[in-house]
């Protein structure tokens, strides 16, 4: 598995999926970061997040042996 990245350090590529965590709900989501318009992070659930993501790290990759 990767390693968290401090978003102090570097940004994701714009709107790619990647695990991120969030010092205001402490909490690990899946979602993508905007900076084409807006510079703010979302989920899937469409949830805006502007500040409070610290830190993110790639989308491991799938199982091999899935169906």
């Amino acid at each position: 598995m990767s390693e968290w990245i401090s978003v102090k350090d570097r940004l994701p590529t714009n709107i790619k999926d990647v695990l991120f965590y969030t010092d205001s709900s402490l909490c690990i989501e899946t979602g993508w970061f905007d900076c084409d318009d807006t510079f703010n992070w979302f989920t899937h659930d469409d949830v805006y997040l502007q500040s409070c993501v610290t830190h993110w790290q790639p989308l491991p990759k799938p199982p091999k042996d899935t169906p």
